[in-house]
């Protein structure tokens, strides 16, 4: 082992000469980089090397690699190519090609490979990587992919490309990602061939070729003697002609799978010449014909014609009060955002209704109502953009009228005079804009309200179905819808603890007094604090105890005063009382914890020592809830010393009590109660060996808890 080392740092002399002689590494340096390498080397060479052995050492040839450009470029070392310029990435080729070697089966190595030929551009290793790798992983699509690529975009070689594609798809027939690579391929050899032709001033087709006419007759009359034209060929490839029988075979190899359409969509997405609209029309009517039950292909088809929707420049204040000019353009070059058009709109709610006629699921209703929600809050925001933009015009004007002396202003009377009636409209076209927009920002929350009812009806409503209602109605000023649909979703999903927890939001929002937003028709009465707690018990007597704790926290967040807050304290110790044990953290005891914490700041210490001490007897709360209770004693003992400046406290007792109980609970599973209790002990300046020996014997794994003893203590009492 020792003379195979040798011999390859041996053989690194002449690069490291020539890394002194251009002056990247001194003497020095280049010892400390040949000692590191042989610890590396002698790594590689032990009998069980590993994998991140080899990912090690890489990784340090990387950084030196980057510090000899660094330092190239701030030394100004010109000068020809040498073979410092090359030696730290050819030896990092040889360590990859080393690691190939013993992981052969490694995939995520020869991916690392190739991903470092494109960084390093080692263009000619790259096509022998990829070759290497398709040795050993001949299913690989990506491996497939990479060699097609490498051949068509640095070879330049569309043949040996395409040939590739192909026979990788021989071999990874049902794999829809190397079908919609292969159709890219093709697309993007018909855009390179178009823009040459369109460069040498040649004739490109604007239409797709839509049917091979025949062959023309001979003056003996017989006819197809000549065969096809060559310039109708070349115009059928020109409008993707060859893409098409791409896309038309994979579809006919995979013949139910959705994801081959939605990557070849996407793909075919990335074109726009003549013969797109045909692949995306042949694309669609295979969705139609062949995926006619399947939710995600419904949506596909839907919002086909919501991309189709046009966009519309954003209007803004700088565009509202400055003067039109003869030579701007509608739009002033500005971006946009997409339009809500009435017309595309009502062909995607068409595709919708078909499809919840055919697929009456909840998974269909969830994408409807999805589209709907989306295309609302687009409408809102527009609105509120074109209402702020409408409201901030006429002050624009002023300040720019005020904001000039009055000599300029008699001198520019005229021009001011057209700027103010130019702003004076622009105002009034915003306002009017605002006002079309929240018409049908109404009309939209009408069409998602009343499909959200019918998913309810149709009994296919989930739990996200109604909480997105009850979200909506409000947002919307349907209150009493909105109080529906939560009882709707709390007596058709009575054991789910998310219905629960969105009906005693709802009754938290109405608890604040009467509710009316701007456009509802309907008003709603304020809801008590003995509506809340009423909802909490029936919640709890369905919702599971271990999924209650988001009911609880809700519902001690909103009650007030101190009847409301014992009635709470008192469910929680009749629940606790049947109730299981809880967990070391979260759980009911975070619910407890939180108990003793607010019961603490709203009715004081004794308060909320009464309340844990009706807690210790029942089943244990959770370790949040000790924790809660010691901290509470502890910052009363504080207190008290401060008073006092005496170093005892009569609550010692009472924290030894809690910390004891605590250690009974969970000291088998949770390491932190008895480290807490070593720091309390130590706090109190008596050992915590005692403590550390109970826990290790107690512990079922002690190896946690001793390496945060060590590190919390500094050492373990043993040492």
């Amino acid at each position: 082992m020792a003379d195979t080392v040798q011999y390859l740092l041996e053989e690194q002399i002449p690069e490291l000469e020539d890394f002194e002689r251009r002056g990247y590494f001194t003497k020095a340096e280049l010892k400390a980089i040949m000692r590191k390498r042989q610890d590396f080397e002698y790594q590689l060479k032990r009998r069980a090397a590993l994998k991140q052995d080899f990912y090690r050492y890489i990784e340090y040839e990387m950084k030196l690699e980057e510090l000899r450009k660094l330092r190239k470029k701030t030394l100004s070392i010109t000068g020809k190519k040498s073979l410092a310029d090359v030696a730290i990435i050819r030896r990092i080729h040889f360590i990859y090609e080393r690691a190939a070697r013993k992981f052969k089966s490694d995939l995520n190595l020869w991916m690392r490979w190739i991903e470092y030929c494109k960084t390093s551009r080692s263009h000619k290793q790259l096509s022998k990587v990829v070759t290497k790798a398709l040795q050993r992983h001949i299913t690989v699509s990506a491996l497939w992919i990479e060699a097609a690529a490498w051949e068509f975009e640095r070879g330049s070689n569309v043949a040996s490309a395409r040939a590739l594609m192909q026979q990788g798809l021989r071999v990874c027939k049902g794999d829809a990602a190397m079908w919609a690579e292969y159709v890219r391929m093709e697309l993007l050899y018909v855009a390179k061939l178009r823009a040459r032709r369109e460069v040498l001033g040649l004739d490109v087709p604007d239409a797709p070729v839509s049917a091979t006419p025949a062959a023309p007759s001979s003056e003996d009359g017989e006819e197809g003697q000549q065969g096809p034209d060559p310039e109708l060929a070349v115009r059928a490839v020109l409008t993707g002609a060859v893409a098409k029988v791409a896309v038309r075979n994979a579809m006919s190899t995979l013949r139910d799978s959705l994801e081959l359409r939605q990557r070849l969509l996407a793909v075919i997405g990335e074109f726009d010449f003549p013969g797109i609209e045909e692949l995306v029309e042949l694309v669609y009517s295979s969705l139609e014909s062949h995926f006619s039950a399947i939710e995600e292909a419904w949506d596909m088809r839907a919002q086909r014609h919501a991309a189709a929707a046009p966009t519309t420049p954003e209007f803004t204040e700088e565009d509202a009060a400055a003067p039109s000019t003869s030579g701007r353009d509608g739009d002033g070059g500005r971006t946009g955002r997409r339009a809500f058009d009435p017309a595309s709109h009502k062909r995607v709610m068409g595709v919708y209704e078909q499809a919840l006629g055919a697929v009456p699921t909840q998974r269909m209703y969830t994408l409807v109502v999805g589209y709907l929600a989306r295309s609302l809050e687009e409408l809102l925001a527009a609105s509120a953009a074109a209402g702020s933009s409408s409201d901030s015009l006429p002050a624009t004007a002023a300040a720019t009228e005020e904001g000039q002396r009055p000599s300029k202003r008699r001198k520019q009377s005229a021009a001011a005079a057209g700027a103010a009636g130019t702003s004076a409209d622009a105002a009034t076209v915003a306002v009017a804009a605002a006002a079309g927009l929240l018409e049908a920002a109404s009309e939209l929350g009408a069409e998602l309200l009343s499909t959200l009812a019918r998913a309810h009806e149709a009994g296919v409503s989930g739990i996200e179905l109604y909480i997105t209602w009850v979200d909506w109605a409000c947002r919307l000023g349907q209150y009493k819808m909105a109080v529906s649909a939560a009882d709707s979703a709390c007596r058709r999903h009575a054991s789910s603890a998310e219905a629960w927890a969105c009906c005693l939001r709802l009754q938290m929002q109405l608890r604040s007094g009467r509710r009316k937003q701007q456009g509802a028709k309907e008003e709603v009465g304020a809801v008590g604090s003995e509506v809340v707690i009423g909802t909490l018990r029936e919640a709890l007597a369905a919702v599971p105890p271990e999924r209650s704790t988001e009911l609880w926290l809700l519902a001690l967040e909103e009650v007030a005063g101190p009847s409301d807050l014992s009635k709470l304290a008192d469910l929680l110790s009749s629940t606790m009382a049947a109730a299981s044990k809880g967990p070391p953290s979260g759980g009911m005891g975070a619910v407890a914890a939180r108990f003793v914490e607010r019961i603490s700041q709203e009715h004081g210490l004794e308060a909320a020592r009464a309340f844990y001490r009706r807690l210790l007897p029942l089943p244990p709360a959770g370790g949040d809830f000790f924790r809660a209770a010691i901290a509470l004693e502890q910052a009363d003992r504080r207190h008290q010393q401060q008073q006092s400046g005496a170093r005892t406290s009569p609550h010692d007792a009472a924290i030894k009590r809690l910390h004891e109980a605590a250690v009974d609970a969970y000291g088998s599973v949770d390491p932190e109660v008895w480290l807490d209790y070593a720091k309390y002990e130590m706090s109190q300046l008596r050992g915590a060996a005692p403590i550390y020996w109970r826990a290790t014997k107690a512990l079922a794994d002690p190896d946690a808890f001793i390496e945060q003893y060590r590190q919390a203590m500094g050492s373990t009492p043993m040492s």
